[in-house]
């Protein structure tokens, strides 16, 4: 107990001694002056117990610095009677240090602060977007390696229009481990899954430690343990690509989220216990505590993957994920999402999705895919993009550099940098060469790994 805990309590309880003192003095105490006395002094230790409990289990969570980003920093965008917080899954074991740690999980969680509903927005991990400060390109995920969470708040901000400040940074092994208190989530495993999701509950569980894991054998309703439900929502190649696992990754969410407000008090705790190491946030107490006294209330109304229309298409070998029309795309997320039907895109919205307009023109093997489509059927789709190359050598050109003018009036040319090996941290983007103009599109690079 801290000091200033122990001066709260001893003031408390000196009130509790002048109360009783007084009481005395008027005469003998009546038995209802006796009870009220004994429930005061009962309930101000429980306060002060409960309140020293409760804090001293949110100090398990790691806190990053608070620093006070500016609205202009964060490229805030006011966002009315909601709040959006960054949920961002890394694929590290430590959640200490993230340095090499890739995105493997982007969702926006907007929360309508008089309901309670909450809206769910994943974000495909190979989306182009701007990164950050720079007029600089690429995957989103990269922004995570390049800025950590600042500037992939800002990178979510000013394509999407948003007001995120707040983020939550988890790892596999919190995903599994609150899984694996709730006793497992009932999934429904397709026949087509069951191969990727045994290689990857395999992968998962060397990733977070652990021995004690199981394969999936046949299709139909199952409980999944917690380095299956990781694995379920990691699964790709052949069974819908990014866009049906960011969806299977939502559904491990809500599963999970319905569990928990079920659970006991202990179990509860013990839930606490298990995963508060393993969170990274800038969360403070006193939000942490408003959305723990919320939590019965909080319902997940909807979930989607983001972009809505989309283009693919390579760079230099690279496979990326383009908004078809993100202006568009930007003002139907407000209108879903937010219930803003008179929302209108800012410049910094307009001049990004020009850009990408842009860029997408230059990538070669183009194709017009519609995740709705490859959410249904996720085995039915022979046109996606398969992963970038598994070659460390091979780098790819970022066109939206400081060179060439475009329609935009923003600068476009060439930037040179590392691809990251898939099953290695991601790699930090080399400096920009001189600018150059854009090369001829070239045939797309079948990958050797998946």
């Amino acid at each position: 107990m801290s000091r200033m805990d122990k001066k709260r309590r001893q003031k408390e309880a000196a009130a509790v001694t002048d109360i009783a003192g007084k009481v005395k003095k008027k005469g003998r105490l009546k038995l209802y002056h006796k009870i009220i006395i004994v429930i005061l002094i009962i309930a101000m230790i429980v306060v002060g117990v409960g309140y020293g409990y409760i804090y001293s289990k949110l100090n398990k969570i790691k806190r990053d610095k608070v620093e006070n980003y500016t609205d202009k920093e964060l490229s805030c965008v006011d966002v009315d009677g909601y709040v959006n917080i960054l949920l961002i899954g890394i694929d590290s074991r430590d959640i200490s240090d993230y340095k090499d740690a890739r995105a493997d999980a982007i969702i926006i969680a907007s929360i309508e602060e008089k309901t309670g509903k909450v809206y769910l927005t994943s974000i495909y991990r190979d989306t182009y977007l701007k990164l950050g400060d720079e007029n600089y390109y690429d995957k989103i995920n990269h922004a995570f390696a390049n800025g950590g969470p600042k500037e992939m708040m800002k990178t979510v901000n000013q394509a999407l229009d948003l007001n995120i400040k707040k983020y939550v940074l988890f790892n596999f092994k919190a995903v599994s481990d609150v899984v694996e208190e709730v006793n497992g989530i009932n999934i429904d495993v397709k026949d087509y899954e069951i191969d990727e999701l045994n290689k990857y509950t395999y992968e998962t569980a060397l990733i977070i430690g652990t021995e004690n894991y199981n394969m999936v054998s046949e299709a139909g309703p199952q409980k999944l343990t917690g380095p299956q439900a990781v694995a379920y929502g990691r699964i790709r190649k052949g069974v819908g690509d990014d866009f049906k696992r960011t969806e299977r990754m939502r559904t491990v969410i809500k599963k999970l989220l319905t569990k928990v407000k079920k659970q006991s008090f202990l179990k509860i705790d013990n839930l606490i216990d298990a995963t508060m190491p393993q969170i990274r946030t800038n969360l403070s107490n006193s939000d942490i505590l408003t959305f723990g006294y919320k939590l019965k209330d909080f319902n997940i109304k909807g979930s989607k993957g983001f972009p809505y229309t989309i283009t693919t298409g390579y760079l230099n070998g690279a496979a990326y994920v383009f908004p078809a029309d993100l202006e568009n795309d930007v003002i139907e997320l407000h209108k879903k999402v937010f219930k803003n039907k008179k929302y209108k895109p800012s410049k910094s919205v307009l001049e990004i999705s020009a850009q990408i307009a842009n860029d997408a023109g230059l990538s070669s093997g183009q194709s017009v895919v519609d995740p709705d489509a490859v959410i249904e059927n996720p085995t039915n789709n022979t046109n996606l993009l398969e992963p970038e190359s598994n070659n460390s050598q091979q780098t790819q050109n970022n066109y939206s550099q400081n060179s060439g003018e475009n329609q935009n009036g923003n600068q476009s040319g060439n930037e040179q940098n590392t691809q990251p090996d898939p099953n290695q941290g991601q790699t930090q983007p080399v400096q920009p060469v001189q600018p150059v103009q854009p090369v001829q599109p070239v045939q797309p690079v079948q990958p050797t790994n998946p």
